[in-house]
């Protein structure tokens, strides 16, 4: 069993500085690669049940792929791919920051502000677009905002690339 404790070094190359956040599929994890000063980032791992589902694990990896094939300021980049027999995970760009769910929680938005995010999310869309992929699951908690008010795209868990013939998700299933 896979387990990620602060402190702890994760593939051999990253130390695990605490939780950022968890859901039903995985956990995230602020993380540092100690070969380079200041550059952190977020480790999703998969929750090692999950793993031993085929279609999860192509899931997971779809989203990997999907994320690796866009370079863009509006969306969160992924660096690196770890695919083993008892773990699954990927190192990608840390926000610092929060998600539009948390923004939204905190006060109300003038429209100035409102406009600004709409139009930074509808050019991250587009990136993803272009490169033939449809996200899928745009939502409030999977738009980061950086503390200068970039927005970055999160989370392709759902994604489809559109040059497949076949999608992991099919039709009337639930993730």
């Amino acid at each position: 069993m896979l387990e990620v404790e602060k402190g702890s070094l994760f593939a051999g190359r990253y130390i695990v500085v605490r939780c950022i956040g968890a859901g039903g599929m995985g956990a995230v994890y602020l993380a540092h690669d100690p070969r380079y000063r200041n550059f952190p980032v977020a480790l999703k791992v998969l929750y090692p049940g999950v793993i031993k589902s085929r279609e999860l694990r192509e899931r997971f990896k779809t989203e990997i792929v999907a994320s690796y094939r866009i370079s863009h300021k509006n969306i969160v980049r992924a660096y690196e791919y770890f695919d083993e027999e008892n773990m699954q995970a990927y190192a990608m760009e840390y926000i610092e920051g929060v998600d539009l769910h948390q923004r939204m929680k905190s006060g109300p938005m003038s429209f100035e502000e409102v406009a600004g995010l709409l139009r930074q999310a509808a050019a991250g869309l587009e990136a993803i677009h272009s490169e033939g992929i449809l996200h899928r699951d745009l939502k409030p908690e999977n738009i980061m905002l950086t503390k200068r008010g970039l927005v970055k795209i999160a989370d392709f868990g759902v994604a489809r690339l559109r040059d497949e013939n076949e999608s992991i998700t099919k039709a009337g299933m639930m993730v």
